[in-house]
C-alpha cells in the first residue's frame, strides 16, 4: 500500500516547491497542522501586499489575502474575538463548497497571516451592513498592523473614533456617509495627505484643502454650485503655484436640470482645444468613471500652469445623466 500523505516522503527542496504551489487555503491550513509545519511556511518567505478587511456583521468578517478573487477569502467569526473562536476557510473550487472549521481566534489568526505572507498591512471595508460594529474589535484588529486603505460605505455611528484612530492612510473613502461636518472635515480628514481619496460631499465651499496634498481626488454628488467653485480652481491653478502636488481629480456631478457647464467651468481660462479622440491618460483608476460608458464627449482642452507651466488636461463627459469632469497633470 502506498503512503498516504506522500508529501513528507519528498526532499525538503521539493516540499518547499510544493508548497509554493499551493493556494492560500491549503498553505495556510498545512501551516496551521503544527509549530513545525507553521514554521517551515514561515521560512517560505510568502509575501502579499496586504489583507482587506470586510465587515459584513457585529459578528463576522472577511478576509482577502492579496488581490481580490474568489479563492483569497477567508470568512471569520468574531464571537470569541480575544480567545478561542472559529476561523472558517472555504474552498470554493469544491462543488458544493467544503468548509474547514478552526479552533482559533481572530487576532491570532490575523497574526498568523502576517507571519506567513510576511505582511502588515490592513484594508479596511466598512461595507453595506448598518448593523452596530462593536468599535473594540475595529481597534484590536488594528494592534500590530499599518491600515493602508480605508474604505467607509455606510453610516457608522463612530465614523469620528474610526478617523481618528487609523487616519493618516494612503487611499481613503468616504461614501454614504454624510454626518462629518465642513469643520470635522477640515480637523480630521485634511490635515492628511493621501494618495487617493474619494469623498461624496452634498456641501463643498471651495479647493482650498488640496493646497498641500499630494493625492488623486473623486468626488461624487456635489451641489449645484460645483461649477463655479471648479471653475475658482481652475483659475487659482492656471495663475499660481496655489497646488503644487495635486496630481489629478474626478467629480461625478449629478444635478437634473443642469448641463455640462462649460461656459462656466472655462471662464477667464486660458485652454486649448483638444480632439475629442484624444486618449485620457489617468494616474489614478476612478472606479465611478468605469460603472457606465460615456455617452457624450463634451469637449477636452489642454490648460496651461503659468507659474510653474505645468500642463493638465480637462475632459468633461457624460453618462447617464452624470457629468464627468476629469482634471489631470500631464
Amino acid at each position: 500500500m502506498g503512503n498516504p500523505f506522500p508529501f513528507l516522503q519528498m526532499t525538503t527542496v521539493s516540499q518547499r516547491q510544493m508548497i509554493r504551489l499551493f493556494n492560500f487555503h491549503e498553505q495556510i491550513c498545512y501551516a496551521l497542522i503544527s509549530k513545525k509545519s507553521a514554521e517551515f511556511v514561515k521560512s517560505l518567505n510568502l509575501k502579499v501586499k496586504a489583507f482587506s478587511i470586510e465587515f459584513l456583521s457585529p459578528k463576522r468578517i472577511e478576509i482577502t489575502i492579496g488581490d481580490w478573487g474568489k479563492n483569497t477569502t477567508i470568512r471569520t467569526n468574531l464571537i470569541d474575538y480575544w480567545g478561542t473562536g472559529h476561523s472558517i476557510i472555504q474552498f470554493p473550487m469544491n462543488n458544493p463548497p467544503r468548509w474547514i472549521y478552526l479552533n482559533i481566534g481572530i487576532l491570532e489568526f490575523l497574526k498568523l497571516l502576517s507571519e506567513i505572507y510576511h505582511c502588515k498591512f490592513l484594508n479596511y471595508h466598512f461595507g453595506n451592513s448598518k448593523l452596530w460594529l462593536p468599535m473594540e474589535i475595529i481597534e484590536k484588529l488594528s494592534n500590530g498592523f499599518q491600515v493602508d486603505t480605508l474604505a467607509i460605505t455606510n453610516k457608522l455611528k463612530d465614523i469620528r473614533r474610526i478617523l481618528k484612530y487609523h487616519l493618516p492612510v494612503n487611499d481613503l473613502s468616504i461614501l454614504g456617509n454624510f454626518s462629518l461636518t465642513t469643520r470635522e472635515y477640515e480637523e480630521i480628514v485634511y490635515i492628511w495627505e493621501y494618495d487617493y481619496l474619494l469623498l461624496a460631499f452634498f456641501h463643498l465651499y471651495d479647493f482650498s484643502f488640496l493646497q498641500f496634498k499630494t493625492c488623486h481626488l473623486e468626488f461624487l454628488y456635489i451641489r449645484e454650485n460645483l461649477p463655479r467653485i471648479f471653475n475658482q480652481f481652475l483659475e487659482k491653478w492656471t495663475q499660481s503655484e496655489t497646488y503644487p502636488k495635486l496630481k489629478s481629480m474626478m467629480i461625478r456631478w449629478e444635478c437634473p436640470g443642469f448641463g455640462a457647464e462649460i461656459d462656466t467651468i472655462l471662464e477667464g481660462v486660458q485652454y486649448k482645444r483638444l480632439p475629442n479622440t484624444q486618449t485620457l491618460q489617468f494616474k489614478c483608476c476612478y472606479v465611478s468613471y468605469y460603472w457606465y460608458p460615456m455617452d457624450t464627449i463634451h469637449g477636452k482642452y489642454g490648460i496651461r500652469n503659468h507659474a510653474d507651466n505645468q500642463k493638465a488636461v480637462l475632459a468633461i463627459e457624460s453618462s447617464r445623466g452624470a457629468f464627468y469632469w476629469n482634471f489631470y497633470v500631464v
